[in-house]
């Protein structure tokens, strides 16, 4: 008996193969984030800028009627060990509704758009707001916003790395080889952390030594700063000086992060004439808009060779 192979048709094949194949572009050109996860990470962010708004609001009514203190104070920004500056809390409430939220409200309408400069930064403004309300839960008096405090922190966290996620870290490196200078940016990454853990370090060992009996009024500061901002930003510094694919998807939105607290801070100083009557304090605004500056310059290489085309991992 003889055997008969039957053959697939030709246009039987191309299904199949077609089938297995990632989803592309109509131009044919690979995504640079999951759909799927890009669509979750957009809901799970208009969700974190309208509870912050409301725990933002919340605290400027409350602070006022004394939640945080005396709301003065609360309304200031106080020098503390090694140069650091630490914002009241109203001050804070203040700066997370003029600037925070509509910060992130851009970066994520940016990355739904399919920007790869919005994708980029979307984790930075995410990752900001988780920063800022660790500083909240460690320094913050215990009030009714406690709970509303540790659901920021936690959806920020889980939506930062929805965000990471989604992106094809390969397509990103593709796209920024030869583009972006890796290295040189990767070890301004590990400088501004290693600042960073100097200056903390230095202001919390300080203290310790002096047996100052009053709590640290940076404390928050130093905590945030020494357990979220520096091994973050010093991973990301070394991935990218090794130039991988993660050093170049998370590079840019931490940059970004570490940029926006100097100008938080500026601008705090800039409203004290209004909100405590202090005078403003021009040379440290333009030494921490300097600051920003340094972190803001090496993101203009990530924008600049950005694309707005996206493939699905």
């Amino acid at each position: 008996m003889k055997t008969v192979e039957i053959r697939p048709s030709a246009q039987a094949t191309d299904r199949s193969v077609r089938g297995r194949l990632p989803k592309q572009e109509p131009d044919g050109e690979p995504r640079v984030v999951s759909m799927t996860l890009r669509r979750l990470a957009h809901l799970l962010s208009l969700v974190i800028a309208a509870l912050m708004g409301l725990v933002s609001a919340a605290g400027l009514i409350m602070g006022a009627a004394g939640m945080y203190g005396d709301p003065r104070a609360a309304a200031s920004i106080a020098p503390a060990t090694a140069g650091v500056l630490v914002p009241g809390f109203i001050a804070h409430d203040l700066l997370n509704l003029m600037l925070s939220v509509p910060i992130l409200l851009a970066a994520t309408w940016l990355g739904r758009r399919g920007s790869l400069t919005g994708v980029l930064l979307w984790p930075g403004a995410l990752f900001y707001v988780l920063y800022t309300y660790v500083t909240y839960l460690i320094g913050a008096p215990f009030s009714l916003l406690f709970i509303p405090h540790i659901a920021l922190v936690a959806l920020a966290a889980y939506t930062t790395l929805v965000v990471v996620s989604s992106i094809n870290g390969g397509e990103v490196r593709r796209q920024f080889v030869g583009r972006v200078p890796a290295r040189a940016i990767g070890g301004v990454l590990i400088a501004l952390s290693l600042l960073t853990l100097g200056q903390d370090g230095l202001g919390a060992v300080t203290t310790a030594l002096n047996g100052t009996p009053d709590e640290p009024v940076a404390r928050h500061i130093w905590t945030a700063d020494l357990a979220v901002e520096v091994p973050a930003m010093l991973i990301a510094g070394v991935l990218l000086w090794r130039r991988t694919a993660l050093g170049h998807g998370a590079a840019p939105g931490l940059l970004f992060q570490f940029a926006i607290t100097p100008v938080a801070l500026a601008a705090i100083l800039a409203l004290q004439p209004a909100l405590t009557g202090a005078p403003i304090d021009g040379g440290t605004i333009v030494g921490l808009l300097a600051f920003a500056a340094v972190a803001f310059a090496p993101i203009a290489f990530f924008v600049r060779a950005a694309t707005s085309r996206e493939v699905m991992k």
